[in-house]
Order: C-alpha cells, then structure tokens, then sequence
C-alpha cells in the first residue's frame, strides 16, 4: 500500500511496551484488589530500602545540569551553527513548562503546603496550625517541586540532544547510550529500554488523565453544582481527547506552541489575581525567606532521609515524588529536545530548569502563602476542608474567600483542563516520534504521522475510560503505582544516561555528523580533543 504508515512504524519500539500496557492495565482493571496490593508492597520495599539511591541521583542530576549548561560544551548549538530556533524562549518555556509538570502545580499549588501546615512532616516533631507549622509548610514544597524534578527531565533531554540534532541519531530513549554501546543501543538491550520508558509514560498519563478528570469534575460541582458521575467524567475525557489529539496532529510549531503559551497567561494571570487579592507583603516576605533558607539549605534537605527516627515521611513524600518524576523522565526529556533546535545546551538547562524553578518559587509563594495565612489570620477553614474533602478543591477553596470567587474559580477549572491537555498533547506527539521515523531519507528532521499521534492520543482515553469503568479509582492508583515502580530501572539507566554524555562530550567531534565544530566558538573544545587522543602506530604493540 503506498500510503501505508506500516513501513514508517518501528515494531520493536512500538509492540512490546503496547502488549506489556494491555497486560498491566487487564490484570489492573479486572483485579484491582490484588493488583494493586501487588504493587504497593513494591512500592514500598522500593522507597523503604532503596531511597537513598533516589536521592543520590537527584542530586546528581542537579549537578549534571548546571555542568553539562555551564560549562565550555554548554556553547554547543543544537542542529549546528546554521540552525534557527522556531519559537521564542517565552514560547518555549511556556510550551515546556506547561507540558510537563503545570499539572501537578496547579494541583499542589495550595493543596501542599495547606497539608504540611496542618500535618508537618512528622521526622521535624512540629504540631500542626501552628507557626511552626507554616514557617516550614512551603519550604517543603519547594523541596518537591523545584531543582530536582525539572532537573530529572533536562538530564533526560541532554543525554540525548547532541546525538539527535548533531550526530543525526534515532529519536529514541536508547540513543543516549549510543556511546557506551554502540550500534547495541538499538538492539534487545534498546528496545528493553524504550519498553519500560513508554510503558512508564502512557500507564502513568492514563492515570493521571482519570485522577485529573476526577478534579475537573469535583471542581465543576464544587464551584457550580453539576452533579459528577462517570457519565460526566467521560465526556470530559472525550472533549480532552478530541481537543489534544487534533492540536498534537498540528504539530509543536503550530497547535502545540499556541496552546501551551495561552496556557501559560492563564498561570500568570492567576497568581498575580491571589498576589494582589490576597496578603500582598506576606507573600513577598515568605516567599523570599523561604526562597533563601531552602537555597542555603537545598543539599541538607534533599539528602534528608531520617535514618534513626524512621517516621516513614520521606518515604511517602520525597522518594515517591522522585520515583513518579523518573517515571515520566524519558519522554518529558525527548519532548523538551524537539523544542530545542537551533539552541545551545546552556539555553536547554536554563529554559528547563532554572526558569522553571524561579517560576516553582513564585506560584507556591504565593498560593502557599495565602491559604495558611487566611487560615491563620483570617479564621477560615482552608486546611480542614482539604482533610475533609480532598486535596481535589484546594485552589477552589482559596478562591472562594476572594473576590470574583465564581469566575477565577472557572478560570481555575479551564486552567487544570489546558494543563492537563498540554501534557496529553506532548506525550501523544513524542509517542508517535518515538515509535516511528525521526528523520527523512536526506537527514532532516519530519513530523511524525498524524495518523500515529491520533493512535497514541484516543489510547491514552480509551485506557483512562477503562480504568474508571472497571475498578475506579482503585484501579488507577493501582496502575499508578505500578508505573512509579518502573522509576527504579529508570534512575539506573539515566545514571548511565549521565555517564554516557561525559564520555560523547570527551569525544564530541566524532558523534557531530552537521559540522558543529567548524565553527571558531569552539576552537577551544577541538584543541582540547586533539591534544587529547591518544597516537596510534602502524603497528598493533605485541
């Protein structure tokens, strides 16, 4: 057939984490009990016995970012000196940022720090409700949502970057081990690899897409009454679906990168709304107390482990947050380098990382700030409505003391709704790259089909349908347990990720297939290379 995209697909990319999915999500749906008991006693020997593994890569990958961007090879331009970025850094961010995890923070944005001041972490002895309780409550956050998260995902993408756009590699999870295993990379040991990364990312989005229909949905009632059920919630699912498969169809440059900025005003407008609406100079003096305590204090908190106490916090917290990150990291690092052409890697760690995290300081300043405050000073009940009613209507809940309560509250819903289908978007788009070809018979890089991406998009419905149908939410914490489990072989093989780009950048000259290094900027980085080879003789030494 000459239309066929059968010839365009790669089966042993796109086979095996597809029936692996279907096994997990049968026995998740049809067993959830058992499954899901299964799982979670994985779990936990995971983030009880192997946490400190956890929090060692996270602060490598911090340190790996701020080298691999500021240091001499973070001049190194992405598609070689002639290319040209297509999207503004504001768009790029906004594109970047939004698709990976603007979910969450707008979840967690008030939910977190509402939930350390009423329950601290129990290892620091404080009683909840207190002062004590809120100096702490948005410092922690901080722990969870800045540095390290943003930093696990930029590892990702700069393991692979150079080897896609300047040494024309195969758009896959793999290629990052191209100089540790050569052509072996895209062989058993590859496509193992590209199984557990698809298989983490779409069982992980499909739970995420149920728990976040389920917030859209108890925010529709909460703010305006609409009765949730599952009817309703697939609906939900189904509008999403249409909406983010047609503007992945569209590709990054057009439907993606417009959505994602209009999504990001939307980020912006909300929090200048709670700055402005509510205690503007608290706001500001806690979030730049906060700010500089966790900055002088980042590496004490992050290696925190409570060895003696055992209280069983930083298990539940910490290691599980850096288990869910590593889960998504593969994917989340391919999407961020299709946004990245025509940049350097210094440009990829600050748009990916420092941007983001400055951004992470701001929203949870100020949305943290404001609900302990109004429950502090004020009397009202933020903190016991979210222990009663679910960390779902937290930012409603905010919302509903300030003024225009109903129409920010909306604003909010539309907010969770774009975020959401900016990630779905992503994912489906870097699917359907990943699982087909990335590049033309000339070596430029091309679209994947359309028909692919509307194959990866309804997928992710139809399994996020069939998780509330079957066993609810049950069901789906299950599954999602399960994919955090995946972050185990995940922190292994982007430690190897990390170990693999040290040893490229030694010999970058190589892989460069664009002509990178003809360029006198980086006269330096050749003479260095030069100098450094070892001779040969013409003789093999006996």
């Amino acid at each position: 057939m000459k239309n066929s995209i059968w010839p365009l697909i790669h089966k042993q990319v796109f086979f095996p984490p597809a029936i692996l999915l279907a096994i997990a999500i049968s026995v998740g749906g049809f067993y959830p009990e058992e499954f899901g008991s299964a799982m979670a006693l994985a779990l936990s020997f995971i983030t009880r016995e192997l946490g400190w593994l956890f929090t060692l890569g996270s602060i490598v990958f911090v340190t790996f970012c701020l080298w691999a961007g500021f240091s001499k090879y973070g001049r190194i331009r992405l598609g070689g000196p002639k290319a040209v970025p297509s999207m503004s850094k504001f768009q790029w961010f906004a594109v970047s940022f939004t698709a990976s995890l603007a979910t969450g923070v707008s979840y967690w944005g008030v939910a977190e720090p509402m939930t350390y001041f009423m329950n601290p972490p129990s290892h620091l002895g404080l009683e909840g409700g207190t002062l004590a309780a809120a100096n702490i409550a948005v410092l922690f956050s901080y722990l969870h949502w800045t540095f390290v998260p943003f930093s696990i995902y930029a590892a990702a993408g700069i393991s692979i970057a150079f080897l896609f756009y300047n040494g024309n590699k195969p758009f896959r999870v793999s290629t990052a081990l191209y100089p540790l295993l050569g052509e072996k990379a895209y062989g058993p040991i590859g496509n193992t690899i590209e199984a557990i990364a698809i298989f983490s990312t779409v069982g992980g989005i499909g739970t995420s897409l149920g728990l976040g229909t389920m917030q859209i949905a108890s925010g529709l009632e909460y703010v305006f009454g609409i009765e949730t059920g599952l009817t309703l919630m697939v609906i939900i699912i189904m509008v999403m679906a249409v909406i983010y498969t047609f503007v992945a169809t569209t590709g990054i440059h057009r439907g993606i990168k417009h959505v994602g900025s209009f999504n990001m005003y939307l980020y912006f407008f909300l929090m200048l709304f709670v700055f402005f609406a509510g205690p503007t100079r608290m706001i500001i003096e806690n979030t730049l107390t906060t700010s500089g305590i966790f900055l002088i204090n980042f590496v004490p908190m992050v290696s925190a482990l409570d060895p003696f106490a055992q209280t069983g916090w930083t298990e539940s917290w910490t290691t599980f947050y850096w288990a869910w990150w590593l889960a998504f990291a593969p994917l989340a690092g391919l999407f961020m380098i299709k946004l990245a052409r025509g940049r350097t890697i210094r440009d990829f760690v600050v748009v990916n990382l420092i941007a983001p995290t400055s951004f992470i300081f701001m929203w949870f300043g100020t949305f943290g700030t404001a609900g302990i405050a109004s429950d502090l000073f004020e009397g009202t009940q933020i903190g016991a409505n979210i222990l009663k009613y679910g960390s779902e209507i937290a930012v409603y809940e905010l919302l509903s003391h300030y003024p225009m309560a109903t129409f920010t509250a909306g604003i909010a819903i539309l907010l969770a709704a774009l975020s959401f289908n900016t990630t779905a978007e992503a994912i489906a788009y870097t699917l359907s790259a990943m699982t087909t070809v990335g590049f033309d018979e000339k070596g430029e890089e091309k679209e994947p089909p359309k028909s692919v991406t509307v194959f990866w998009g309804f997928g992710m419905a139809f399994l996020t349908i069939i998780l509330l149908s079957t066993g609810g939410k049950e069901s789906m914490q299950a599954l999602q347990t399960s994919v955090v489990v995946c972050g185990l072989p995940i922190i292994i093989i982007e430690l190897f990720m990390v170990v693999a780009y040290f040893k490229c950048m030694q010999s970058c000259r190589e892989y460069d297939k664009v002509g990178t290094f003809d360029d006198p900027l980086y006269q330096d980085i050749v003479i260095d290379q030069i100098i450094g080879e070892p001779k040969t003789t013409s003789a093999p030494f006996i």
